[in-house]
């Protein structure tokens, strides 16, 4: 493979000049560009970009951190971070951590190894502490996350006001007895979350009954079996909130396995409107969050701040809609 000082050579011209011709920074005329391009070309050369990386320290590559490549919300979040890292020249590096923490750190080599020039958390498994001290390394995003007073910005929907919306739309629609299906409460979306439940029941006089709030993680099989334990300990009427739409489809499974009516002795309510809750019978009501523009911001957000600029807002929190389908409607 030619090297830059044979196409300097052949094209009579420096390497200085070659080097402005390939990564179109500086002025040269055009007639001086089209005989460098011609002898490279020709000569067939690449521009050694690891080396210049090397030189530069910088990557042209961001990494996100993803608790569970599986679910089916990240999709979309990716997706809006791809677009705008390939529209403005980035590479997107994707590190599944399975909800471990000690696999997300080994992730983060490629930060200390200087592979990647900035992170971006979703929902991260990883103590705050570990985060803030990253932050002081390269730059860090968090996505469906926040550490408050840290200055790590942060691109989310307000988990606890749409967990009271969804709460209290459910109570002014005469659902009076309502359990909860929680996530991980080490995860502070999920327990902004259950907070917003929780409060939406207080201001409507409604007692909170520690029986029919079911803790657990947030697959269909956690929301099975949740369901199922709390139809042990309930009599219907009642109507479920639950941590996000997987978990929900699970718990609309099992009480329409057992002959449930839905919504009329068993409603539920999810979080997220994943692609299947319109599909499933009855339709699953929930909480859409902008998951496209969510991973776009986070993205458009970090690359501001390769540039040298401040973020406008650190916590950067977007609409959200309930989306209302058959799972609630009497």
């Amino acid at each position: 493979m030619a090297t830059i000082e044979e196409v300097a050579r052949k094209a009579k011209v420096s390497t200085a000049t070659v080097s402005r011709v390939i990564n179109n920074n500086g002025p040269v005329s055009e007639k001086t560009r089209q005989k460098v391009m011609k002898t490279v070309e020709q000569l067939g050369y690449a521009p050694n970009i690891l080396a210049r990386n090397f030189r530069t320290r910088k990557t042209n590559t961001i990494i996100t951190v993803l608790h569970d490549i599986c679910n089916p919300v990240l999709a979309e979040m990716i997706k809006g971070m791809e677009d705008v890292a390939y529209k403005n020249d980035y590479c997107l590096l994707i590190g599944n951590s399975g909800n471990n923490p000690d696999r997300a750190m080994d992730y983060l080599k490629t930060l200390r190894e200087k592979r990647a020039d900035g992170v971006i958390f979703v929902t991260p498994r990883i103590d705050e502490a570990a985060i803030i001290g990253i932050n002081k390394i390269v730059p860090v995003v968090l996505v469906c996350d926040y550490i408050e007073n840290s200055h790590i910005p942060s691109v989310r929907v307000d988990d606890y006001k749409a967990a009271y919306e969804m709460t209290e739309y459910l109570i002014n629609n005469s659902h009076k007895k309502i359990s909860y299906i929680a996530g991980p409460q080490n995860i502070r979306i999920a327990a902004d979350r259950l907070r917003g439940f929780r409060a939406a029941l207080k201001d409507n006089n409604i007692n909170y009954e520690s029986n029919l709030v079911i803790m657990d993680n947030s697959s269909l099989e956690d929301g099975y079996r949740s369901m199922k334990k709390i139809l042990s300990n309930a009599a219907v009427p009642v109507s479920v909130v639950v941590y996000n739409d997987e978990t929900a489809i699970g718990a609309l499974e099992y009480a329409k396995e057992k002959g449930y009516k839905i919504p009329e002795e068993v409603a539920v309510v999810g979080f997220d409107n994943i692609g299947i809750a319109g599909l499933v019978k009855p339709g699953l009501t929930t909480v859409n969050q902008p998951k496209y523009e969510i991973g776009a911001t986070s993205m458009r957000i970090m690359l501001g701040i390769l540039q040298g600029m401040e973020p406008q807002c650190e916590d950067n929190i977007l609409d959200y809609q309930l989306i209302i389908r058959e799972s609630c409607e009497l």
